[in-house]
């Protein structure tokens, strides 16, 4: 904004920051370059314009436009063209004591263009038929600044104080001495590097100390591994013991019941009887006894038959 000196450039720029930021974070006539108590919201509401010397106290006092019967207003209307959105902020102040004090007031949000002349003027000496009349108008009435900064925030999209903060401070600078510490007071949230560094330290701490757990576990897994494996060849060999002995223990049984059932039970010639015939005769029947039994003749008892000699002991022991 340009304009010759005094026509009130500083004077907007404190209005606007007035309606998105609360009374203790504004420094009106900032933008002007003056010193902080040169202006505040109470010289606005009364419209101090220029101040008078008293004689009889030495001292300058400011001269208002305004009595504690009037009452002062700031209405900004916010439009986004494209979605056809609008969105008034408003703040009603008046003063109910004109010698001291700062002024009362409350705020005002809604979803519709509102005007100072249409809907702030002609309700009479009454604050409250402008709050009724406001609220026939569909805007609502907040008496304190949270919830209005809440409304406001929700409905211009602004994600925190922090942006309200950096508004206030661009829109009234003139002159940046250091950037980074501009960017770094105004622009970043607040961070607390010591704690966070702490709790870094702490979270790594931690994983370290877990890592060396499941190092030192994979390790025992690994030590145990073999271990396992030699059980387990064992719980094998165990198995295959147990097999045998059970097959063992019933050797007797089995062939008890094998011989008891063998073709030739009970029908072995007695060759000890035969031991006086002739070599002839002997191999005859052994020839006929051996076709029924099926049981073949080893090859050295056939020697020892050819060699003419008495095997009467041998076959006894076969057929026990």
């Amino acid at each position: 904004m340009t304009g010759g000196v005094g026509s009130g450039k500083s004077t907007l720029v404190d209005a606007m920051t007035t309606l998105p930021l609360p009374a203790n974070k504004i420094a009106y006539n900032k933008a002007a370059g003056a010193d902080a108590k040169e202006r505040n919201l109470r010289s606005y509401v009364l419209g101090h314009y220029k101040t008078e010397r008293v004689e009889a106290t030495n001292s300058t006092r400011p001269i208002p436009l305004r009595g504690s019967s009037s009452q002062s207003v700031i209405l900004g209307v916010f439009t986004n063209y494209p979605l056809g959105i609008h969105v008034t902020l408003a703040q009603v102040f008046w003063v109910p004591d004109a010698n001291t004090g700062q002024p009362d007031r409350f705020y005002v949000t809604a979803d519709a263009p509102l005007s100072i002349e249409a809907h702030f003027t002609d309700f009479g000496s009454d604050i409250n038929d402008l709050r009724q009349r406001l609220r026939r108008s569909k805007a609502t009435i907040h008496n304190s600044y949270p919830p209005y900064a809440k409304a406001l925030r929700r409905s211009l999209s602004i994600p925190s104080d922090q942006a309200l903060d950096l508004f206030h401070q661009t829109v009234s600078m003139k002159a940046v001495g250091s950037l980074d510490e501009f960017v770094r007071e105004r622009m970043l949230e607040p961070f607390d590097a010591k704690t966070e560094v702490a709790k870094i330290v702490a979270h790594f701490t931690a994983l370290t100390a877990s890592h060396d757990e499941v190092v030192r576990a994979k390790a025992v897994i690994d030590a145990l591994g073999p271990i396992v494996q030699a059980c387990d060849r064992c719980d094998e060999i165990q198995r295959d013991i147990d097999t045998l002995k059970q097959r063992r223990d019933v050797l007797p049984a089995f062939f008890a019941q094998h011989r008891h059932d063998a073709p030739w039970a009970g029908k072995a010639p007695n060759w000890r009887s035969a031991s006086n015939t002739s070599p002839r005769s002997r191999n005859s029947a052994r020839r006929t006894w051996n076709s029924s039994a099926r049981v073949p003749i080893p090859s050295s008892a056939r020697s020892t038959a050819r060699a003419g000699k008495s095997w009467s002991g041998w076959t006894q022991g076969s057929a026990n």
